[in-house]
């Protein structure tokens, strides 16, 4: 009789390796599956557009405008409350 639950244990465990293994699989497919079919096309061009300023239109009659330049701005991060 001892001899029989021990078989059963291997068995059960068996059994639940199985299903783990067997529902890792159909995971992973399910995954790929829906990746395949839903994925973004690497070829396709990125739409976007980008309002032009009052300033540069034509006809616009106002100020000069300011040279374009890098402004920098120092931040200085927390660390324990010091500064």
């Amino acid at each position: 009789m001892a001899r029989d639950l021990g078989m059963e244990r291997i068995t059960a465990r068996a059994d639940g390796d199985f299903y783990t293994l067997f529902y890792g699989v159909l995971w992973a497919v399910a995954v790929s599956i829906i990746w395949f079919f839903c994925r973004a096309d690497p070829e396709k061009p990125v739409k976007y557009v980008v309002e032009p300023l009052e300033q540069a239109k034509a006809g616009w009659k106002g100020d000069v405008l300011e040279k374009p330049s890098l402004k920098v701005v120092q931040i200085f991060p927390v660390y324990r409350g010091i500064h």
